[in-house]
């Protein structure tokens, strides 16, 4: 077993502590002081130098020393040293909390920027991250908490513990272990994968709420079906007064149709002579329009002529409008190039006026303003006279080339005039010579050709025959009394239709008596579910209470001293998880203060056991314990004594 004992602490401006070197027994230490004079200061010490907390748990804490306004002291160390020994290894450790303060580029006063933590493992400064590791390698945190506070492990949630004594005993309860006390339990064990206990109780409860819910209802169902059934009759006597009907029905159908056969006969007749009505005034419409286009056919040709003279006057007319609107357009477009002509001979006679004159500056040096030789300024001037001849002679030819541009222009424009005023004056001329034409200004009148058709033998025939025929049609034909008989029909398909309705509800009775004996089927089924379900919920019940039983026995036997209890009663029957240590039937809480640090040592003495590890135990307040159950870890007693104003170790 790894053993940790505390050899030496020492705490400079600790929590009020200016200057304290505490040497530690390795079995027993006591260390009296009144309250407030740093016994717990110790521990705290302890606690922080090794993880950085407080000895609960708490890393944000004040660890500065405050002067007498309650301030904190500033520019002043904070150290813990602490010498440990780990299986007769001696470790030095220290850790130091300071004050960072910094000068700002033009501040003359240095100002407080942060603090700075430094960490010394065997007197060899590290990170705080090295720092970290290197005591995890001594002892994880958590198991060092539980080992080291006989308070610690019952002040935490009941989760915590009880996940901390499950993982003690290796896990929870194996369900091959369940099934091997009892074989029942194997169908449970299949339905709980994947759920919990907790969930499988709710789901088997939801069912058995549904089935019940079912089961309730389905004797309502059949007693309304049985209450809704109608009377039973002779149905035999109503489907005979049906088919009695039915041959009636077809007897008098019969009958209607023998009435109403010569009706349909004259009818028939009566469309043929409509069809023929209406033909023969096709034939008249078809001959007037016959007659109408032959002693017409010359007034039509001569309106036809006339009108084509409006036609070809107003095409004309159109043709010359459109000349009309060019005209000024390109009026104005041929202006536009004649000043453009102007302009450019003018620009001819002011190249040509254009003569070299030389600048007597130009023959000089620029820098020291001395002439020239008279070779190099005769030179000079050729060159500047060929140049200037040679610009004259480009600038003549680029408005020649211009001018010749315009002047073809010119006569394209020109010519395009003149050939709009030419169509013009042949429009004109068109136009004159249809209006002074004979059919321009004759229109021909529509001549009188009513006496020629009224007296048109053809037209006469046809029209004696439409009226023949419509004298025929006006006498109409009478239709056939069937009153009686469809009086009769009427009342026989009532009959029917009453028969009908009452034989419904042999249907009405066949439906309810399938029902009653679906739903008495339902509530069999029901009854056999809901009793599965509850022998599930039994089986469900024994194994849980199995299981809490085999799981706190086995957390118990690790234990001399405290038991736990895992599962607590319900007042509905189930049990809920929970985690409550107790002592000879006690719980923790009503423990006195010696039996809860007894029970914390009993608890402590069983961690470091199964961790394999122990390290030094605080026992605060041990003045009131007057005994100590057996603990094999280094005892440091923290006892008040309010006659001693400074701590005194023992």
């Amino acid at each position: 077993m790894k053993s940790i004992v505390i050899k030496r602490l020492s705490l400079l401006n600790f929590k009020g502590i200016r200057n304290l070197t505490v040497d530690f027994d390795e079995y027993e230490t006591s260390v009296f002081g009144a309250n407030g004079t740093g016994k717990t200061t110790l521990f705290d010490a302890f606690t922080w130098v090794l993880f950085g907390k407080d000895s609960t748990d708490r890393k944000e804490f004040n660890i500065k020393t405050l002067d007498k306004d309650n301030r904190a002291i500033e520019r002043i160390p904070h150290e813990v040293t602490a010498c440990i020994e780990v299986n007769g290894e001696e470790i030095n450790l220290k850790k130091c909390y300071s004050e960072v303060w910094k000068r700002t580029r033009g501040s003359a006063e240095e100002k407080f920027s942060g603090h700075s933590v430094e960490c010394f493992y065997n007197d060899v400064p590290c990170s705080i991250g090295e720092y970290t590791k290197k005591i995890a390698d001594i002892c994880d945190e958590q198991v060092f908490k539980l080992i080291t506070s006989p308070q610690y492990f019952v002040s935490q949630k009941k989760e915590f513990q009880r996940n901390m004594l499950l993982n003690l005993i290796g896990g929870n309860v194996s369900d091959e272990m369940l099934i091997g006390y009892n074989p029942d339990f194997a169908g449970i064990v299949k339905m709980l994968s994947g759920k919990t206990i907790d969930e499988l109780k709710r789901e088997v409860a939801a069912k058995k709420k549904k089935i019940k819910e079912g089961i309730d209802g389905i004797p309502a169902r059949i007693d309304e079906r049985k209450r809704n059934m109608p009377e039973v009759l002779d149905w035999a006597i109503l489907e005979r007064d049906i088919k009695k009907s039915e041959d009636r029905i077809t007897e008098l159908q019969e009958q209607i149709k023998d009435r109403t056969m010569s009706y349909n006969e004259a009818n028939k007749q009566h469309q043929e002579i409509a069809k023929q009505l209406a033909q023969t005034r096709s034939k008249i419409t078809k001959r007037e329009f016959e007659l109408k286009e032959s002693l017409l056919s010359d007034y039509n040709s001569k309106v036809r002529e006339y009108e084509n003279c409006l036609v070809r006057v107003s095409q004309l007319e159109n043709e010359r409008n459109l000349q009309d609107i060019k005209l000024p357009r390109l009026t104005i477009e041929l202006e536009g190039l004649q000043k453009k002509r102007e302009s450019l001979l003018e620009e001819w006679s002011k190249i040509k006026a254009e003569k070299l004159e030389f600048n007597e500056d130009e023959f000089c040096c620029p820098v020291c303003h001395r002439p020239f030789e008279a070779e190099d300024i005769e030179a000079k001037k050729e060159q500047m006279l060929a140049d200037f001849n040679a610009d004259i002679a480009a600038r003549k030819e680029n408005n020649k080339a211009k001018g010749q541009e315009i002047k073809t222009a010119i006569e394209s424009k020109q010519k395009e005039i003149n050939d709009v005023n030419n169509a013009i004056f042949k429009y004109n001329e068109q136009i004159e010579q249809i209006k002074a034409s004979k059919l321009y200004n004759e229109i021909p009148g529509e001549p009188y050709i009513q006496p020629f058709i009224e007296s048109d033998a053809e037209l006469t025939q046809l029209r004696k025959q439409e009226s023949d025929l419509q004298s025929k049609l006006d006498g109409g034909i009478e239709a056939p009394d069937t009153n009686d008989l469809l009086e009769k029909l009427k009342d026989e398909q009532e009959l029917i239709k009453n028969n009908m309705i009452f034989l419904e509800d042999r249907r009405i009775i066949d439906d309810n008596n399938r029902r009653i004996a679906e739903l008495e089927k339902e509530l069999n089924e029901s009854q056999a579910q809901y009793a599965e379900l509850e022998g599930i919920e039994y089986n469900l019940f024994q194994y849980s209470k199995t299981k809490m039983e085999m799981v706190e026995s086995k957390i118990n036997e690790l234990f001399s001293l405290v038991k736990f209890k895992m599962f607590e009663q319900q007042i509905n029957g189930g049990e809920i998880e929970t985690c409550e240590a107790m002592v000879d039937g006690v719980p923790y809480s009503d423990l006195n203060r010696a039996m809860k640090c007894n029970a914390g040592l009993d608890i402590i003495n069983t961690i470091s056991s199964i961790y394999g590890i122990k390290a030094p135990v605080f026992i605060d307040n041990r003045e009131s314990i007057s005994e100590l159950c057996s603990n094999p870890s280094q005892i440091i007693n923290l006892i008040v004594d309010k006659n001693c104003k400074t701590l005194k170790i023992e």
